[in-house]
């Protein structure tokens, strides 16, 4: 994880739910309620090169496994960057 970011993290997220530490660069910010904010394409290029995924099982297990847990309250927000 970048330094920036765990200095964010610290500054504005009292206790964020965070994906496992794999995904740790994937964060890109820290929304204002304190969540996490990830980076949903680099999400998708771990579970590639991690789980080798082909890219069509990789966003299927994103978008069925992972963010599904953006709808509960606390959880982090994914975004597309590209």
């Amino acid at each position: 994880m970048k330094d920036n970011i765990k200095e964010l993290i610290q500054l504005h997220a009292d206790d964020p739910i965070k994906l496992d530490d794999e995904y740790d660069n994937c964060i890109v910010g820290v929304h204002t309620d304190g969540m996490l904010v990830y980076d949903a394409l680099k999400i998708i290029d771990v579970l590639q090169v991690i789980e080798q995924m082909t890219e069509d099982e990789a966003v299927e297990h994103f978008y069925y496994n992972i963010e599904c847990t953006q709808h509960s309250g606390g959880r982090p927000i994914y975004i597309f960057t590209e």
